[in-house]
């Protein structure tokens, strides 16, 4: 996803994200987009809602080009969402009951019937709940969540409680995936 929301970057973030095929922002950034990302959701969910019953009658979100759309990838993903709503109602009754105070501080223990769990192969369990850890289990007619606290030290570069804090002595504070990060852009100043 690309961002440029001064005028005189927005032409040139269009143009290029148009032509690479990705996402892009040009007008005002919304807060929480990515950071809350299922209250933004159920908000465009509610959008649409609104539009189908014609009490919103603009489009805000254009038409996917045809080129762009992969059935099978789409289907994927809403296979993938039905984990992910199971998942998320049980850290907001986590974080409610302030067994976590966010979801960086979960390693949800997700158990499930295999064919739910099959769309997160190649997936990063944990990159899509949005927490530091997760374990996918498979068993059961239906999607369970346990919640447990992701008790690892925290990285000072993203947040998340991984057990690799502190594995790198060139970088103390951050995870060994952060730190490469950080080795890489360092090189580049250099």
């Amino acid at each position: 996803m690309a961002v440029g929301q001064p005028q005189q970057l927005a032409a040139i973030v269009s143009a290029e994200s148009e032509r690479s095929g990705s996402m892009h922002i040009t007008e005002r950034w919304l807060g929480g987009l990515l950071t809350n990302f299922a209250t933004v959701k159920k908000q465009l969910r509610k959008l649409k809602e609104l539009e189908a019953e014609d009490v919103i009658s603009r489009t805000v979100i254009p038409e996917t080009p045809g080129q762009w759309r992969n059935t099978a990838e789409a289907e994927r993903w809403t296979n993938v969402e039905t984990v992910l709503e199971v998942v998320n109602e049980a850290l907001e009754a986590a974080r409610r009951d302030k067994v976590i105070g966010g979801a960086l501080d979960a390693w949800p223990v997700v158990t499930a019937p295999a064919e739910l769990l099959a769309p997160f192969e190649g997936l990063d369990a944990a990159e899509v709940f949005r927490t530091s850890g997760a374990e996918l289990k498979a068993g059961g007619e239906a999607v369970t969540v346990e919640v447990k606290t992701a008790d690892y030290p925290k990285c000072a570069r993203s947040w998340r409680r991984v057990p690799d804090v502190g594995s790198d002595a060139d970088y103390p504070d951050l995870s060994a995936r952060d730190a490469d990060a950080v080795r890489w852009l360092d090189a580049q100043k250099a």
